[in-house]
């Protein structure tokens, strides 16, 4: 893709999501990747690959945020599709049509995959479909998400200047609710609070939280909360309206500041991408495989 200058900082509705990914500016999606600059660099080089993890929030989302377009951006496979076959023997030998389960180790399914692949629509299964409609269907039915979904504008990009780093950022609101609160549509396994705060830790949305909070207190002045309506993926696809909390704010913030600080160093100041030390560093083993030789007492080798 190519990689285009931002606009000025500022709230940007209706932008179309493949405009906004081309915005040249640094992202939260970018902080995982920057523990060396070679494995951002990477990242930033490779072609986007949609897991199935991906393609199924992605599905949500456009059902629950953005329904008008599921159609243009989301083909179905159909169930079963149709096999010739030569059957008999001698004159009595004909072709026959059969019908058999969609099936990806047939050419056959094979070529309208590759038809759908080539009109740039995403293609989903049955299974997925039903799946993602039932989990649209429990976030509209949770009283709090339907106030957040009735009142929050949809799909809205954000661009700032960070204040400390001078680097131009940029985010996208699932739903931002003015003047109170920005909320992220998440996908999960568990929408307990104790699994979706590990699924928080785990997944980095804690610093993607700071990074909108602070982004809209840039352009705006005004300090955020962020939160999220986290729908669960099987099971009873429980639904869960969380606020993202002060302590998990300033963590989320301690983790971006340092990746975005390492980014200019290496895009900006040094102009390298830099992989491990140049240096011989000591090394050990880790803390509890040494407990587990030793115990937590001294011991002396002769």
């Amino acid at each position: 893709m190519q990689r285009i200058a931002p606009p000025n900082p500022g709230l940007y509705y209706d932008v179309p999501f493949d405009v906004y990914l081309s915005w040249n500016c640094f992202s939260s999606s970018m902080v995982k990747h920057c523990q060396t600059g070679r494995h951002l660099q990477k990242y930033l080089a490779e072609p986007f690959i949609q897991t199935d993890d991906m393609r199924l929030g992605s599905l949500v989302d456009c059902l629950v945020l953005e329904p008008d377009l599921y159609a243009d951006r989301f083909v179905v496979f159909p169930s079963t599709y149709q096999k010739k076959e030569m059957k008999g023997r001698g004159a009595e030998r004909k072709e026959v049509v059969t019908e058999k389960p969609f099936n990806l180790n047939s050419n056959t399914c094979k070529q309208i995959k590759a038809e759908i692949d080539d009109s740039g629509k995403i293609p989903i299964s049955e299974k997925e479909h039903v799946q993602a409609e039932t989990m649209r269907a429990s976030v509209w039915n949770h009283p709090k998400a339907l106030e957040f979904l009735n009142e929050g504008k949809r799909q809205v990009s954000i661009v700032w200047e960070d204040s400390e780093i001078h680097i131009m950022c940029k985010g996208r609101y699932d739903l931002f609710v003015i003047d109170d609160t920005i909320i992220d549509l998440k996908t999960c396994q568990d929408a307990s609070i104790s699994g979706f705060s590990r699924t928080i830790s785990k997944q980095g949305y804690h610093v993607q939280g700071a990074m909108y909070s602070d982004g809209y207190s840039a352009v705006e002045n005004i300090q955020m909360p962020f939160g999220f309506i986290a729908v669960e993926k099987g099971g009873i696809f429980g639904v869960s309206c969380f606020d993202l909390d002060a302590d998990a704010l300033l963590a989320g913030r301690s983790i971006y500041k340092r990746a975005m600080n390492n980014y200019k160093q290496w895009k900006e100041i040094k102009g390298t991408w830099p992989a491990y030390s140049d240096f011989q560093e000591p090394i050990s083993i880790p803390p509890w495989a040494i407990k587990q030789e030793l115990g937590d007492s001294n011991h002396e080798f002769f």
